[in-house]
């Protein structure tokens, strides 16, 4: 996929009236024009766009996760330990099972993903590609408890009620911690209630040595 497929893309989302994208792709270069966009589409529409983090196991920064207006989702295994080949970078905001996770798949023909040819249509594979959609889906249950839900409630459920791992409080490998569909809907109901306050995630880590490339062509893959 190329930056001029996203972006087709999420306006496509946008104009049919989506308020969560989740995407399972990534690449090496940010775009400005995807910057903005994502900006646009959290701040004016409303949407909470999710992103795998990548499968570098590198620190270095994937695209479109590491866009501010983005949720960076990193890999963890069964034992609730960082995947080896998530990306680690002060940017992920939180992970999601990522290994042995049992996916539909293309049926009958070998797909992108793959390493052999699949015929039942389901396999077990691993990348952080199958942590996004994780926090997608949380994200949504927020989301269809109140469809009026301003998106920052959403983001604040989600990182402030996760599992903290690794060593305390945020950090690179796991961001805010582990995804927790429960603990989410209770901090949302108390935020919106006046109960706990609604925290200000904009200052989300940025890294200020990082210049953002704009190659002539910035490829995304899947992950």
């Amino acid at each position: 996929a190329y930056s001029s497929d996203l972006i087709s893309a999420l306006y496509r989302c946008r104009d049919v009236g989506a308020k969560i994208i989740s995407m399972s792709l990534g690449g090496f270069s940010g775009v400005q024009e995807e910057r903005e966009l994502f900006a646009e589409l959290y701040e004016k529409n409303g949407i909470l766009s999710i992103a795998s983090a990548g499968n570098s196991g590198s620190d270095e920064y994937i695209y479109p996760a590491s866009y501010s207006n983005v949720i960076s989702v990193g890999a963890i295994d069964r034992r609730k330990e960082i995947a080896l080949f998530s990306t680690r970078n002060n940017l992920v905001d939180i992970v999601a099972p990522g290994l042995d996770v049992w996916s539909t798949l293309p049926a009958n023909y070998d797909c992108l993903i793959c390493t052999e040819k699949h015929t039942s249509g389901y396999a077990s594979l691993d990348g952080t590609s199958f942590s996004a959609p994780f926090v997608a889906g949380v994200a949504a249950l927020l989301w269809g408890t109140n469809t009026t839900l301003n998106v920052d409630y959403m983001r604040n459920a989600l990182l402030a009620s996760a599992q903290d791992l690794g060593r305390p409080g945020r950090d690179g490998s796991y961001g805010e911690g582990l995804v927790q569909a429960v603990e989410a809907l209770k901090t949302l109901q108390a935020t919106v209630s006046g109960e706990q306050p609604l925290l200000d995630w904009s200052d989300r880590a940025i890294d200020t040595n990082d210049p953002l490339k704009v190659p002539l062509s910035c490829s995304e893959d899947e992950f």
